[in-house]
């Protein structure tokens, strides 16, 4: 909305095309046309509808930074819960090349 009425009131204000229409002058005016036609609301300039559209620009940036800020630390403590939560294993690998050792209960432990 604020696109459309800063864009008509950039084009049509102060300008003045012949008028055709059966009771009017041998003019209108821009400002009737956006008054009249497009009903654009002339209460403002349409440097207030920029200001608007760059605020709102702005907002929704910020408003995203935030979001993204905000997942980016639930991932984080998200992981440390789930993390915390669980059962420390252990893993024991077996090396398959290795050959078994001469006599019955001769074990090699490695620290």
């Amino acid at each position: 909305m604020y696109a459309y009425q800063g864009l008509f009131k950039n084009e049509f204000e102060g300008l003045v095309y012949p008028g055709e229409v059966v009771g009017r002058s041998n003019t209108i005016s821009g400002e009737e046309i956006l008054r009249d036609i497009w009903q654009v609301e002339m209460a403002y300039s349409k440097w207030v509808d920029l200001f608007v559209l760059i605020g709102m620009a702005l907002f929704y940036r910020i408003l995203f930074l935030v979001i993204i800020k905000i997942t980016e630390k639930g991932k984080n403590i998200i992981a440390v819960l789930s993390a915390a939560r669980r059962k420390p294993s252990i893993q024991i690998m077996e090396n398959p090349i290795a050959t078994p050792l001469h006599g019955d209960n001769n074990y090699v432990v490695a620290l």
